[in-house]
């Protein structure tokens, strides 16, 4: 077997693993998900997109929990929410990998490709200056993407370790914490207004300050790598006619 046969061995491997994961990706859509923390005093659930959403702290939770472990009882049922999005997603990749192997995408047409497209826009007559120019533009283009991924490594170094607070009120009755990855890492709660707070009461301020932090976190590492110029410049170079108006052809 020639080493032209193994690379096309190994783009249809490829092709066939990313088939697979890309099966399972869609068999394990987030979609809304309950958990609770181990004594029963929290249930917690996410809408459709994976987002926590909703906090249910139980009628009796003094009776499971002390009060100064409701804030650990929470981070507990959403770490259950965790493991529970990971188990889906375990299965669906255990059902994709157990079932019949997907049919090959085929190569594409010389013509079909981002080369073949700025080959044909070169086209004949064009002048040796001409081609010159293609060639800089080119060559700028490529180390402007290469520059952003040094940006984009650089915004997400500075990102990382940083945390923020959230608060339900003015009396910081519930203090919610999230690092740059938008994880609740940890929920304080006031002992006094704890005492005599209504449980719907304690769930409705948990979640208000959980979804402050999550407006003064802003962008979340995963956001920053989307809407970054690293991604846009990506999308460019996969993309035959932008990448064309880029190169000015």
């Amino acid at each position: 077997m020639s080493d032209v046969d193994d690379l096309y061995d190994l783009r249809d491997n490829l092709d066939g693993l990313r088939s697979r994961l890309d099966r399972a990706g869609v068999a394990a859509d987030p979609g809304p998900l309950r958990a609770h923390d181990e004594s029963g005093a929290v249930s917690v659930e996410t809408d459709a997109k994976g987002v926590l959403r909703s906090v249910t702290i139980a009628m009796d939770w003094s009776a499971k929990v002390a009060p100064q472990a409701l804030g650990a009882a929470v981070l507990d049922a959403v770490a259950a929410l965790a493991t529970q999005r990971l188990e889906e997603v375990g299965r669906a990749l255990e059902e994709s990998f157990d079932g019949p192997a997907p049919a090959r995408t085929p190569l594409p047409a010389q013509y079909q490709t981002v080369a073949g497209h700025l080959e044909e826009r070169l086209g004949e007559g064009r002048s040796q200056e001409e081609i010159d120019a293609f060639g800089m533009a080119l060559i700028a283009t490529l180390q402007d993407f290469i520059d952003s991924v040094d940006e984009v490594s650089s915004d997400l170094g500075a990102m990382r370790g940083r945390e923020v607070t959230g608060q339900s009120d003015i009396d910081r009755n519930v203090v919610a914490t999230m690092d740059a990855a938008g994880n609740l890492v940890d929920l304080a709660l006031h002992p006094v207004w704890l005492e005599r707070a209504h449980p719907n009461n304690i769930s409705r301020l948990i979640v208000v300050a959980i979804d402050d932090a999550r407006r003064n976190l802003g962008a979340t590492l995963p956001q920053v790598v989307a809407e970054s110029r690293m991604t846009r410049l990506a999308g460019e170079l996969n993309d035959p006619d932008a990448l064309a108006a880029r190169l000015g052809l």
